[in-house]
């Protein structure tokens, strides 16, 4: 027993040092991540957003856990962090058009399915997305339609933030946040990360 302790304690000691680069170990760079994300929910100001940013990057940067298309995503999410203090950046009313969807394979091809024609209409605290679609029934290609909708709420949360909860009709919760001063809207949806540019 005092062997498997003197075990642990030699594998910490091990994961808090630093390398060769200057990357502190897993277990450091993972606490120092999770502190930073905590903080910057917490209180999404400038201060917070740019520590967590630099807490990011170093886990991309020096994390052996993590592969190559999860570095690409969290790469998405640092460069869409919105480390402004600028008040217009929290509404999301108006209309926002699907720019780009980028998951575990790489960037999406909107075109092919008319995708690039999706986009969000948002009032004070609630909206409309239409979906679109270029087939018919029997599988012909036709001109770019709307083929559905879907209806949602939404919350800024924590409040002030950039960040907002959506509750679509259909059921579905998803995380959204507000980049480059508010003229870009990132959402999470399972494993694909959508981005819409305001109109």
């Amino acid at each position: 027993m005092k062997n498997l302790f003197y075990i642990i304690i030699a594998l910490l000691i091990i994961s808090c040092e630093t390398d060769e680069n200057g990357c502190p170990g897993e277990l450091t760079l993972t606490a120092n991540l999770l502190e930073a994300e905590v903080r910057y929910t917490a209180v999404s100001n400038v201060e917070n957003c740019l520590a967590y940013k630099d807490a990011l990057t170093q886990y991309i940067d020096c994390s052996n856990l993590l592969a190559d298309f999860e570095k690409d995503i969290y790469r998405e999410i640092v460069a869409f962090l919105p480390c402004s203090d600028n008040e217009n950046s929290l509404s999301l009313q108006g209309r926002w058009n699907l720019t780009s969807i980028v998951n575990a394979g790489g960037p999406v091809d909107l075109i092919a399915t008319c995708a690039n024609e999706n986009y969000i209409t948002a009032t004070a605290s609630s909206g409309t997305v239409y979906f679109h679609f270029n087939e018919d029934q029997n599988g012909n290609s036709v001109p770019c339609f709307v083929s559905d909708t879907d209806n949602f709420t939404y919350t800024n949360f924590p409040e002030g933030s950039s960040q907002f909860v959506f509750t679509t009709e259909s059921g579905e919760v998803l995380a959204g946040i507000l980049i480059e001063f508010g003229t870009e809207l990132s959402i999470t949806d399972n494993d694909d990360i959508l981005l819409f540019t305001k109109q």
